[in-house]
């Protein structure tokens, strides 16, 4: 934006008038509006259709020329696309926890900055967004919380809980935008709030025997004693002990009650926010602290909008990388501490070390608390969705490892991820838009089918060729998530354990039996990299073994595609019970390429290869 040299801004009976002295601006007008932030803002309309595209995982370059071909004087640089994007997919990621808070002198026009922020699976903070308030009343919140609605697509991406400071506006506003969300107050500011009030009314005569700071102590002590109960009886009694405490003042545990505990003890006590996923966040500090990265980033207290938009896109970027870096350092470190160890043998590399940090915690109070429930109390799994002590205490006993399953699913995104429940891995490379068009690679994929087959290809999907590419496939295909291979092949053990006398005779003997049981346990791990790890030849999914038993776990029909040489092109059944309504409808189909295996996606009403001669 260009200015004039000299305005005269005068305020005349509460309002403002603007006089020109000079119109004559001291430069030559730009031309062009490329590389102004503030001109390459998305309209409402344009974010929608920016997080529509990027869901359907379109590039940058391509959004950037389709909002051009819409509008030719969109001005959006390709670093602005990249925030978007950003921003989109942490907060339809990390949705669990969301702080805010407002913070000040970020502008010479004393406009309030109200700042929302979540943290990653590696416990690191990220902005979800700011917005410049004329000032901090409902409708303004409620506004800036309704564009935050409008980034969720759906309702398991919504934030399960919602912290901010004792801003009665803003609390309002959480309320009516977000009403499914818990609410949670940030507990050092009513500590302080608390505090400041016992200094001002608690007052103690010359001469007494105990001391005026002792006496606030003492009180402020009590306070904090009843926030941190952990059953609602447990706070009662505590309420009639501090209630008897500040008998002497009965204007302070008026104040108390009518501030805190009567209207918000369900947002700040113990005995009721620990019924929530809060992950251990019981104060505002992560807001706080996101405010003094972004003032070190403005490096200007009065500067204007635009020298704020811009910091704020500089840090973000700055901020992108260093999240992307701990998400590196998940997928490929893992700790001496973990290693060899059974109960962790499942988890490294699927779950962040941060949540590693915390089951390795838990498991310290295992020698008090034993297999105790009551004890054990469960907050790690309740408040962290980790397993807790009690549960922990059964696994050392059973010598099992924690299943993947068993840690909630924050914790085991280690990537921006697309939709809910699905990891970048798991999302196709080539999205359908009307007829199947495959890409580089999947015409190499497609070349392993048999052509009759290919006009009823609808989509193939690659997973990762660790060697668990089969189990990966089905999980795929059954669970939406590849990362939860695990699951599948410990559905197979116990299909196999319970069904023995059946899979014996099938498979002709004991021995082959034993084989394929045994194939479905891990296998030591073999690094061939920082970040890869293959399973040996007699852990891979197998055919024909194998089909039937995925077949009867998920009642579904299996289909095998391949070219002679590489496999037989073979359908499997159920071994037991009914086979589905519709069975083109519910067809697990794989590609069987040289040592590899993909999900193929089927057309409703496909033909199928000819059975199995083993299913009779």
């Amino acid at each position: 934006m260009s200015i004039p040299t000299s305005w005269l801004l005068c305020k005349r009976k509460k309002l403002w008038h603007m006089t020109v002295v000079n119109g004559i601006h001291n430069h030559e007008l730009d031309t062009e509006l490329e590389g102004h932030l503030v001109a390459g803002r998305l309209k409402p309309e344009e974010t929608l259709l920016v997080n529509e595209m990027t869901k359907n995982l379109v590039p940058p370059r391509n959004i950037i020329s389709t909002l051009k071909e819409r509008d030719s004087e969109n001005t959006m640089s390709s670093k602005q696309c990249y925030n978007a994007r950003y921003r989109y997919f942490l907060c339809t990621s990390f949705p669990t926890v969301l702080v805010m808070d407002s913070t000040y002198k970020t502008n010479k026009y004393n406009m309030p900055l109200f700042e929302i922020v979540g943290f990653t699976s590696t416990e690191r903070t990220y902005n979800v967004g700011f917005a410049w308030l004329t000032n901090e009343k409902e409708d303004n919140f409620i506004w800036a919380l309704q564009q935050l609605r409008s980034l969720v697509r759906n309702e398991g991406s919504l934030p399960k809980v919602i912290l901010t400071d004792r801003d009665t506006a803003l609390m309002n506003a959480v309320g009516q935008v977000f009403p499914t969300s818990a609410a949670m107050v940030c507990r050092v500011h009513v500590e302080k709030n608390v505090g400041s009030k016992i200094k001002e009314i608690v007052k103690v005569r010359q001469g007494e025997e105990v001391k005026q700071e002792i006496v606030w102590e003492n009180l402020e002590k009590a306070f904090m004693h009843l926030l941190y109960s952990d059953t609602i009886d447990v706070y009662g009694d505590r309420l009639m002990e501090f209630r008897e405490l500040c008998k002497k003042w009965p204007r302070l545990l008026r104040y108390i009650e009518e501030t805190v505990l009567d209207t918000d003890k369900e947002k700040v006590v113990c005995a009721w926010v620990d019924k929530h996923m809060h992950m251990g966040n019981y104060t505002t500090n992560r807001v706080e602290s996101a405010h003094g990265v972004l003032k070190k980033s403005l490096t200007d207290s009065s500067g204007d909008l635009v020298k704020g938009w811009e910091a704020i896109h500089h840090m973000l970027g700055l901020q992108f990388t260093e999240v992307q870096t701990q998400f590196g350092q998940s997928m490929s470190v893992e700790e001496h501490r973990y290693r060899n160890v059974i109960l962790y043998s499942l988890l490294p590399f699927k779950v962040s070390r941060a949540a590693l940090d915390y089951i390795y915690q838990e498991a310290k109070r295992v020698d008090n608390v034993g297999m105790d429930s009551k004890k054990c109390g469960c907050l790690m799994r309740v408040n962290y969705g980790l397993p807790c002590a009690c549960l922990i205490a059964k696994k050392l006993r059973h010598n099992q490892p924690i299943r993947v399953d068993e840690v909630y699913i924050h914790w085991k995104r280690m990537c921006f991820n697309v939709e809910e429940g699905a990891s970048s891995s798991t999302v196709s490379k080539a999205p359908v838009i009307g007829n199947f068009t495959p890409t580089l690679s999947q015409i190499v994929e497609l070349d392993h089918m048999p052509k009759c087959m290919h006009p009823f290809i609808e989509d193939i999907v690659d997973v990762e060729g660790d060697g668990y590419c089969g189990f990966r496939a089905i999980a795929l295909a059954t669970k939406n998530n590849e990362a939860d291979f695990e699951l599948v092949r410990l559905s197979m053990q116990r299909e196999m354990t319970l069904h023995k006398s059946m899979y014996v005779s099938m498979f002709d003997g004991e021995d082959r039996w034993k084989y394929i049981y045994e194939a479905l346990f891990r296998a030591p791990r073999q690094r061939t990299s920082l970040r890869k790890t293959v399973a040996p030849q007699d852990k891979w999914f197998t055919f024909p073994d194998m089909g039937h038993i995925v077949a009867t776990i998920f009642e579904r029909v299996v289909v095998q595609l391949s070219k002679h040489g590489v496999g037989a092109c073979e359908t499997f059944f159920l071994l037991r019970g009914y086979p589905p309504p519709n069975p083109s409808s519910k067809v697990i189909c794989l590609g069987a390429l040289a040592n590899h295996f993909v999900l193929v996606k089927l057309k409703e009403g496909c033909p199928i290869p000819k059975t199995n001669a083993q299913w009779k």
